[in-house]
Order: C-alpha cells, then structure tokens, then sequence
C-alpha cells in the first residue's frame, strides 16, 4: 500500500474507535484537546481544511466529537465545561450549550439521529440529550464504573 493509504486507513480507524460518528465524508473531525479546537481534515488529500469554531476555541479539554446524520451539526464533548456543543458546520460557530452533568467523555448519537449519549465517568451515569429541542431528556446509572464511551446498537 502507498503511504497516504496507510495515513488514511490508520486515520479512520482510529475515527471509529476513538471519535464514533466523527467521519462525514469527505471530512474527519478531530478534537484538538489541548488547544480547544477541532481540526477539519479533508479525507481526500489527507490535509486540515480548517479549525472550528471559526473564532476562539471551545474550552480547556474537549474528548470526543459526533455528527448528526444530516451532516449539518457536529456535537462536541466540553469536559471542562461538563457539557456538549452544537457547532453548526455550515457557520464553523458554536450554536448552542448543554450542561450533561459531571465529567463527560464520550458521545454517541442514536441511529435515527434523535438522541445524543453522553457517558459521565465521574458519575456513573449516561445523560440522554434530545437533539431536536437540544434539552437533556434524562440520565441513567451504569452498573460498570467510569463509563468512557457510549455506542447504540444498530437498531437503536
């Protein structure tokens, strides 16, 4: 395989297992934790397109992104914050903020696109986050501890 195959591959790969829905061809969608944003990376030549949000930075520590099926919001995990942004692609500006309780880590969004999940590792629990009024629904407890990562089942 030539070198930009395995940069690609190696790049979804670790997409899909670290970011979920983070992946809206022909663009990849990667947190930069450290500096408050997430760079845009064309998928096709491998390169940043561009940074959101389009002015300033999101917050101190940002851990995982997802996108809706329309491609038109990108949902990232605020930790420091304790909360999840909306970013509107079309704009690059965040649109809107929800607290989803304690020391968020992972996201995930269902497969009809309704619902958002963000895992709460400081509390056990999994906040459900309704995407069309963008207000927390409700949060369950886990059984295991420090949940990190929230995946649906394919049929929801």
């Amino acid at each position: 395989m030539t070198q930009a195959i395995l940069k690609r591959t190696a790049l979804l790969a670790a997409l899909t297992v670290c970011g979920g829905q983070a992946l809206a061809a022909p663009f990849a969608y990667v947190p930069n934790e450290k500096d408050g944003t997430i760079s845009v990376i064309d998928t096709a030549t491998d390169k940043v397109s561009h940074t959101l949000p389009g002015k300033g930075k999101l917050g101190d520590k940002l851990q995982a992104v997802g996108i809706d099926p329309s491609g038109k919001m990108l949902y990232v995990v605020v930790r420091d914050a304790n909360a999840v942004a909306m970013i509107d692609l079309a704009t690059r500006e965040e649109k809107m903020r929800i607290n989803v309780g304690d020391e968020p880590e992972g996201i995930n969004i269902s497969p009809d696109g309704k619902t958002l999940a963000a895992c709460l590792e400081e509390e056990n629990a999994i906040s459900f986050v309704d995407l069309g009024t963008f207000k927390l629904m409700h949060t369950a407890k886990t059984q295991g501890r420090n949940p990190e990562h929230c995946v649906y089942s394919p049929d929801g």
